[in-house]
């Protein structure tokens, strides 16, 4: 084979229509990381400038809310195979030109959105109820994984229309929402999977139904979780941060938490709650812990 010197072949040179190909075929986090390969990977990452008509004593009310659900709408439905990116920005109090970055939307080629908050470096706390909808309006019909990351207070006019249009979503995923301290999910037929990450000021978690949920993670301090009308919960990793405040935690609910996951087939638990609940005289051996379903039991030695 002979070496083409005078047309060589450079990434540089690859067409954007071949890059959004290739982008399309892996996984949204690795898709990312194309952007250090060249400036020509770059361009396919532009964000998508949306600046909101409206100022921050605004962002909380019910029209804000519906206003930006509209364009949340509009752009997964306009970039239907591709990954775009979109900025949510609105104006300062008393100016006209000073903007501030307020949202990030990812979109992926798997019916998948990622939705970043900013804007509050020391958010106020804040509870949040989830409701999952068989059907309401189909804004969000085609989503199927939505992850929502740093939530604040500042989002609650946005969220429940959102929840409201994800009639078809099976995975739900909140990940280092730091004021979140009470989260209450009540779930349609399709929802699978639930996952809360590294929220550390949480303290309640109640799933209240979800027919068909079939994997729980939860990974970050020690809350006191319940999961009711589950039936089909079959795998469950609670990876739990050590707190020096385990005094505070009525070791009734921790195990009334186990005598729920009774059914589930794979548990991962964090090996200290197990060292723990033993020194407070709970053994597996009683009968609101038998777990006869179970096919694999691991635990975490250390919080990661």
């Amino acid at each position: 084979m002979t070496e083409n010197k005078e047309n060589p072949v450079s990434i540089d040179n690859i067409p954007s229509e071949i890059l959004y190909q290739v982008v399309s075929l892996i996984p949204l986090k690795e898709a990312a990381r194309t952007i250090i390969l060249s400036s020509s990977w770059k361009h396919i990452w532009t964000p998508i400038q949306v600046l909101l008509n409206i100022t921050t004593d605004q962002i909380t009310s019910q029209e804000s809310g519906q206003q930006m659900n509209k364009i949340i709408s509009s752009f997964l439905n306009t970039y239907v195979n591709s990954f775009q990116i979109l900025n949510l920005s609105f104006l300062e109090p008393n100016s006209v030109s000073k903007e501030t970055l307020f949202m990030k939307a990812i979109k992926g080629v798997d019916k998948d959105l990622h939705i970043s908050f900013f804007h509050e470096e020391n958010p106020k706390d804040f509870s949040q109820s989830i409701e999952l909808p068989l059907c309401e309006h189909d804004n969000f019909v085609s989503l199927k994984t939505l992850h929502l990351r740093s939530i604040t207070g500042m989002a609650g006019s946005f969220l429940p229309v959102l929840f409201s249009g994800c009639r078809n979503l099976e995975t739900l995923s909140l990940e280092k929402c730091k004021g979140l301290q009470d989260v209450d999910l009540k779930a349609h037929d399709l929802l699978h999977n639930f996952v809360i990450l590294d929220c550390e000021n949480m303290k309640n978690v109640n799933v209240s139904s979800a027919p068909n949920l079939k994997s729980f993670l939860y990974r970050g301090t020690l809350a006191k979780i319940e999961l009711k009308e589950v039936p089909k919960l079959c795998d469950v990793t609670l990876n739990l941060k050590g707190t020096t405040a385990l005094s505070e935690f009525d070791c009734e609910d921790i195990v009334s938490l186990l005598d729920s996951l009774k059914d589930v087939e794979v548990l991962t638990l964090s090996g200290w709650l197990l060292e723990w609940l033993y020194t407070r005289g709970v053994t597996f051996d009683e009968p609101k812990l038998r777990f006869d379903k179970l096919k694999e039991l691991s635990w975490i030695l250390a919080y990661k």
